[in-house]
């Protein structure tokens, strides 16, 4: 890449581009949206060449990286929160006196009227399974997604979400670009003896574990997980399924599934984990399950597998695509396979060791510095176009 981006701009304004980048998502959201956008900004700080000056575009009260320069949306700009009806007439008029030369757009609802725009889909789960979730929430899909139609280009977080907004939404192929996320460096295999013990205390661990992180949501396939569990403690009755994760309002469905199958001894849930606990709570666990039906990437797979735990994992969406060779792949409808595949390397020792190792190998390839340059990539492809 080239130092400098040749940016057509007329002669009165000879300045660096200003690209300016929506990180109203981050307010109030640990999540993995958040941790893409956190990355991107610090990384993007630190490698921006000279000819692109990057912003962060933000709502009042917003904390991002103090390394890159903030345009704060104020008076009626400050009503343009995300996901929301609301914000499809405000942020195009919150933002037109802002001097962007391109304007990068993170979520699947892009407004009409926005200046030239790049924009992120993370996935259109909505609508590929409208059947998981509320009507609601595929209505909105419906109405607002095509409007990544006009964006210049259409980031997309893996191949899978690739070619389902080319199939469903009709967006040419050739304005959508793939670029993977990254794994933060502190996600790595724990082995400090006394870390480990402040984990299991802090959070009342046993030797050996089942872990899954998320959510609640049906998508994530967590009553056929129960289910599964329930023929794995016929074998292993000590080793209990944890399932760490904010409480939402889905999970009543999961306590109902627990009650019928295995009980709250074998089962149970963590709540919300503290950032800096989750390396080694990941580390101590001694199978990672996530056997969702549907992901737009899957980062707490990766972040497992740097944290050197043997996965047992999807056979759909995007998941085999992320884990490669290094996890064992299951089809997530079927409650056999998946217990197997669990029980697999409870019982095999050696072929946990084998994942652990393959998991720790191909998450190095996946880091948010490139992440980041190939979104500048992105950038100026547009700018210079």
């Amino acid at each position: 890449m080239s130092a400098d981006i040749d940016v057509k701009m007329n002669s009165r304004a000879p300045r660096p581009a200003k690209v300016l980048i929506d990180v109203r998502f981050l307010a109030g959201r640990a999540t993995g949206v958040g941790r893409y956008l956190m990355s991107l900004l610090t990384q993007i700080s630190a490698i921006a060449p000279p000819g692109l000056e990057p912003y962060a575009l933000c709502l009042p009260g917003q904390t991002v990286s103090r390394q890159i320069s903030q345009h704060v949306l104020k008076g009626v700009g400050a009503r343009a929160k995300p996901l929301g009806p609301i914000q499809q007439i405000v942020l195009p008029l919150a933002i037109r006196n802002t001097e962007c030369d391109l304007f990068h757009y993170t979520y699947i609802d892009p407004p009409r009227g926005l200046p030239p725009f790049v924009a992120t889909c993370y996935d259109i789960e909505p609508l590929r399974h409208p059947e998981l979730f509320r009507r609601k929430i595929v209505w909105y899909y419906r109405v607002f997604a095509p409007g990544l139609r006009a964006a210049e280009r259409v980031i997309v977080i893996s191949q899978n979400t690739a070619r389902d907004v080319v199939e469903l939404l009709g967006i040419d192929p050739n304005r959508v670009k793939v670029i993977y996320l990254g794994v933060d460096p502190h996600f790595r295999p724990v082995r400090d003896a006394a870390r480990m013990d402040g984990i299991r205390s802090r959070y009342n661990l046993p030797t050996r574990y089942v872990l899954y992180l998320g959510n609640t949501m049906p998508h994530k396939n967590l009553v056929r997980l129960v289910n599964a569990m329930t023929v794995v403690h016929q074998r292993f009755p000590t080793v209990p399924l944890l399932l760490a994760g904010r409480k939402d309002k889905y999970r009543p469905v999961v306590e109902q599934a627990i009650a019928a199958a295995s009980g709250p001894q074998s089962i149970r849930f963590l709540g919300e984990i503290a950032e800096d606990d989750l390396p080694a709570l990941l580390s101590g666990a001694a199978v990672f399950a996530y056997p969702s039906l549907y992901e737009g990437f899957g980062l707490p797979v990766l972040e497992a597998m740097a944290c050197g735990t043997p996965v047992v994992t999807s056979s759909r969406s995007s998941l085999p695509e992320i884990v490669g060779d290094s996890a064992v792949i299951v089809d997530p409808y079927d409650v056999s396979s998946l217990a197997n595949a669990i029980l697999r390397l409870l019982e095999n020792p050696e072929e946990a060791a084998r994942f652990s190792e393959l998991g720790q190998i191909r998450a190095k390839g996946f880091t948010w510095r490139r992440c980041a340059q190939q979104h500048l990539d992105v950038y100026r492809e547009v700018l210079n176009h």
